[in-house]
């Protein structure tokens, strides 16, 4: 049975049930849900089933059950003549608390009038964000108008893939609707899919459209498509390779893990990967050109604009600020960086740094304010967020701290080929602001960053990482140069949700395989059967190993050998 509709056995269980409702709902007092936009609650797990009452996002509501046989869940609403009511679990989103200690219910009954009572229910404290309406242009008699942000599915279930998260107020021709399932057929301009009957508002004679009835709507086999595994020209000029064999092994294989994990372009659920073999230079990028909250991974390009601005030989004190930076994430240092980048002025040091990504050919990544230390800015600056080229509005990224995977990985990149030999396309932009031992000094300090997470719990135990990572409420990601037995090769990835708060053990998991998925590619002789996650350190020590020696004068060589088909002697080179 794939879900919803009870037109093709309601019947029997509604002539074999009881009309009743006599026993009293268990309390389940840590498991809430909230509406994504509006949602109808019903007397009964199906849309068969009249109306009671109706949710909204603002408001969370308990969890009294959840039913064995189809995607619904029973909320708790004492305010209303049922006392409570049914609604499709695809129109809200789980706020507190897991399912999997909801009890299950496995008849279909209509809920009784009960006595009315006080309501009951938890009032946020703020206001959701007005979310952006696109209507398109209806070219059919029979339109479906979106109620609230919902999903559009390849097929008529919510058991079939997410294709892609529309706006609330968008109007979709119906093509078709489902003879047993309540789901209608739209299109969009990303192409055809199914979108719930609740979800939608008809506009026109429903009935003058195709009925489709096969109950054997087969699944789409997952495969990387143009717009989501690219090769694309290396915005460096010559600096890395065309090359596909990468992008249609690799890329694909993270392409469908991420797709069987629930995360789609285009929808509330979403990550982006760079991958780049350092010693062929062959690259791809799964969901490109998608903004990211910068995070703290942002302090990467920060680090490189730190050195350009650096005419003198690195000091203990600039040692200390960059390990509390990339080691510890501290932000108070961080702004000391960028304000020590423009002479004294943060936001001229984040104006300093967002050009030398511009200068890179790197600029949809900027940072343009201090970083939040929890003191408010007495004399904050207004200025509106940058345009750039890439999608600004899918994960309503931070407007003045943002990032693309691939443009971080490129610039890790850039710097992997200046430590290596001192060439490369910072040597080429920036001369002799930079060279091979400061590159080296910037991928010793990142080499010190260890949360045993991320990254780290998807490599061997032989591996040398130098990386970043970061994480806001809603974005979480890493980005870094891992160093193996056979293969050295650059990862940024990135996992987000439209939702107020990510819960790490949603996100680590997936974006820790897609590690362990890289590292078994490059390294096979030492593939690992399983990621190998550790708990976060609640504190930092920049002195657990000798960073500030090695910065000031100590060892700061990285395993880099040789590139592939490059002549002995010759300089490392892509492509």
């Amino acid at each position: 049975m794939r879900f919803t509709g009870l037109a093709l056995f309601a019947a029997l269980f509604l002539l074999s049930v009881p009309i009743i409702f006599a026993e009293t709902f268990s309390q389940n007092a840590d498991v809430y849900v909230e509406a994504y936009g509006t949602a109808n609650l019903r007397s009964g797990p199906s849309t068969d089933f009249a109306v009671v009452y109706e949710i909204a996002v603002g408001t969370e509501y308990r969890v009294l059950k959840q039913h064995a046989l189809v995607p619904w869940l029973l909320l708790e609403v004492p305010g209303i003549p049922t006392g409570a009511g049914w609604v499709f679990s695809d129109l809200v989103q789980l706020k507190r608390g897991s399912l999997s200690t909801v009890p299950y219910e496995s008849e279909f009954f209509e809920l009784p009038l009960l006595a009315p009572g006080p309501t009951a229910v938890v009032t946020l404290t703020s206001s959701p964000e007005n979310l952006p309406t696109a209507t398109l242009t209806p070219t059919a008699e029979v339109t479906a108008r979106l109620l609230g942000r919902s999903n559009m599915r390849y097929g008529p279930g919510i058991d079939y893939p997410v294709l892609i998260t529309l706006d609330g107020g968008t109007s979709l021709p119906v093509l078709a609707r489902h003879s047993t399932f309540p789901w209608y057929k739209v299109a969009t301009p990303n192409g055809e899919g199914w979108v719930f009957a609740d979800n939608v508002e008809i506009q026109g004679n429903i009935y003058t459209v195709e009925v489709i009835s096969s109950l054997a709507i087969p699944y789409p086999t997952p495969t990387a498509t143009p717009d989501t595994v690219v090769v694309s020209a290396s915005p460096l000029g010559d600096f890395g390779s065309t090359e596909t064999t990468l992008a249609n092994t690799l890329g694909l294989q993270m392409d469908q893990y991420l797709l069987s994990q629930g995360l789609a372009p285009r929808t509330d659920r979403e990550a982006s990967v760079f991958v780049m073999d350092l010693q062929t230079g062959e690259h791809f990028t799964l969901n490109g050109g998608v903004a990211y909250s910068g995070t703290s991974i942002n302090k990467i390009s920060i680090l490189v604009g730190y050195f350009l601005h650096k005419n003198d030989p690195i000091k203990e004190e600039d040692a200390m600020l960059m390990a509390n930076t990339m080691i510890c994430s501290e932000n108070i240092t961080t702004n000391q960086m960028l304000a020590s980048i423009g002479d004294g002025d943060i936001g001229v040091g984040g104006e300093r740094v967002s050009q030398m990504m511009q200068d890179l050919g790197l600029g949809n990544t900027f940072v343009r304010s201090s970083f939040d230390t929890g003191i408010p800015d007495p004399t904050p600056v207004p200025f509106a967020m940058p345009i750039t080229q890439a999608d600004q509005t899918r994960t309503q990224p931070d407007p003045y701290n943002q990032i693309t995977v691939e443009e971080i990985g490129w610039l890790l990149g850039g710097m992997y080929q200046c430590a290596a030999d001192g060439t490369g396309p910072l040597i080429d932009r920036f001369g002799t602001q930079l060279n091979q031992q400061e590159c080296q000094q910037m991928l010793r300090v990142m080499r010190a960053n260890k949360i045993g997470a991320l990254i780290e719990a998807g490599v061997g135990a032989e591996a040398l990482i130098a990386h970043k990572h970061g994480w806001v409420n809603n974005t979480h990601g890493d980005a870094g140069i891992v160093f193996g037995p056979e293969k050295n090769y650059v990862i940024a990835m990135i996992y987000h949700e439209r939702t107020s708060w990510l819960n790490y053990e949603q996100s680590f998991p997936v974006l820790e395989e897609i590690s362990r998925t890289a590292w078994n590619y490059f390294n096979p002789s030492a593939a690992i059967p399983s990621t190998t996650p550790k708990d976060v350190p609640e504190t930092c020590n920049i002195f657990a190993e000798p960073v500030i020696p090695d910065l000031l004068g100590g060892d700061i060589t990285l395993p880099i050998p040789q590139p592939q088909n490059q002549p002995t002697g010759e300089p490392p080179k892509f492509g």
